[in-house]
């Protein structure tokens, strides 16, 4: 009976803390400012580890690391903004028309009793929609205030992960506490690692796969959407957040296609709906080989945390199962 109270309470203590700390993080809406912050310290820790492979005389690398990654961050963002503001580059002034198109097409290719709901010229579109803007302005403002909270929670997550990459240094300590914490720091951050970079092979992935579509499938039936080479960057770049990501990119294709054709949407649609869902089965594959977990394992967990915490819960779920995981094994309960 003892043995089997001592294993309980060896469980409860190792779980306790990790689930306190996921618990606050999701029932506080910080998943970004927490993602945000761990990227940063890796990222800058990976890249002082090469410089100090390659300059192994240089002073100061932490505070260079951060330096040139911050630096790329700014230059990537603003390459992005650059890129959407040349006229040469993108298509947006034809969207107007190509809407007009779309519109003519609804109400020749649907019936009657359905197609008189829709907007008859792009004009009638113009004036529903902003009847629809006046009705919607107090949804649309708490949702502008809610991305620019994000947003927010983004950059102080950068901040302070830049901070700590310069200033935490683990140290031996005979504190119980602080030696308890700096484990489950170092815990936090392996699993986090193994999971990121198992998510930039899914990533890669879907780009491939959402480069195919665009650059080869699409020009075999004589259809282009605007912006491929743009596309196919954001969807690299958005895919690296677990299975949101995959949503955003997905959202802005269909969208993309919508405006040249309703059946090209159509096939959009079904083509992003099959990568999506073929990310759930890569994220439990790749990511369970990462953490020594079995698929079934890591799909039962996200369909957990999605059903009590929507998108948050699933982008958390496979570090904190890693997380958990790795710390039963390391007390040897597992």
């Amino acid at each position: 009976m003892n043995t089997t109270n001592n294993l309980w309470f060896a469980f409860l203590s190792a779980c306790t803390g990790i689930l306190l700390f996921w618990g606050a993080v999701l029932a506080l809406h910080l998943t970004l400012a927490i993602f945000s912050l761990l990227l940063t310290y890796s990222l800058s820790l990976l890249i002082a580890e090469r410089l100090q492979r390659h300059f192994p005389q240089l002073s100061h690398r932490k505070l260079i690391a951060v330096s040139v990654l911050l630096l790329a961050l700014i230059t990537l963002f603003y390459t992005i903004g650059d890129w959407l503001g040349d006229s040469q580059h993108n298509d947006f002034t034809h969207i107007p028309q190509q809407f007009a198109q779309l519109f003519q097409q609804l109400h020749s290719s649907l019936p009657e009793n359905i197609s008189r709901y829709l907007p008859s010229s792009l004009q009638a579109f113009h004036h529903y929609f902003i009847n629809w803007l006046q009705q919607h302005s107090l949804e649309l403002q708490q949702i502008g205030g809610h991305t620019l909270k994000g947003i927010g929670y983004i950059i102080i997550g950068i901040v302070i992960g830049a901070i700590m990459a310069i200033q935490y240094k683990p140290h031996n300590t005979n504190k119980p506490l602080t030696q308890s914490l700096q484990t489950g720091f170092t815990t936090l951050m392996t699993c986090f690692n193994h999971v990121f970079l198992s998510q930039i092979k899914i990533s890669a992935i879907n780009t491939a796969l959402t480069a195919l579509y665009l650059v080869i499938l699409l020009p075999l039936f004589h259809q282009h959407l605007p912006l491929k080479t743009l596309l196919i960057l954001f969807t690299f770049l958005v895919g690296l957040l677990p299975i949101v990501g995959n949503l955003i990119s997905n959202s802005v294709i269909v969208l993309l296609s919508l405006t040249i054709s309703l059946p090209l949407a159509g096939a959009s649609l079904i083509w992003l709906i099959f990568i999506h869902k073929l990310e759930y089965f890569l994220n439990a594959e790749i990511i369970g080989q990462k953490i020594q977990a079995k698929a079934w394992e890591l799909l039962l967990v996200m369909l957990v945390m999605e059903a009590l915490f929507g998108i948050a819960g699933l982008i958390v779920a496979p570090i904190g199962y890693a997380q958990l995981k790795l710390t039963l094994q390391q007390k040897e309960l597992i």
